[in-house]
């Protein structure tokens, strides 16, 4: 299943549509994540597509609302709003601060 959400990250994926791959009800498939994971299928899901993004905006020029639509978002301000939740700055200064990093400034 990890490894089913790693390739599919960037589609739309629900909790029923992933217990239904692993041929499992929802309500046990949620038990296992906790169980084993220690989080929700849900969290699990935005981990894995921050992660990525995060590593997105490090390493390539794509556009911010690129990358959202790359890692599962319908919209930059939605992928934007969940982005600084998690990591309390927006993708737009992440990229900056590794701009910085790198001695690599913006024009």
């Amino acid at each position: 299943m990890l490894a089913h959400i790693e390739g599919h990250a960037h589609e739309p994926l629900t909790l029923q549509a992933l217990a239904a791959n692993a041929s499992l009800s929802s309500r046990h498939l949620g038990r296992l994540f906790q169980e084993y994971l220690g989080r929700s299928v849900h969290d699990h899901l935005v981990d894995v597509r921050l992660s990525r993004a995060r590593v997105l905006l490090r390493q390539t020029q794509l556009a911010i609302g690129d990358i959202a639509i790359a890692t599962g978002y319908a919209s930059a301000s939605h992928f934007t709003q969940i982005y600084r939740k998690r990591f309390g700055i927006t993708p737009r200064v992440e990229r900056q601060q590794e701009r910085r990093r790198l001695g690599r400034f913006p024009r």
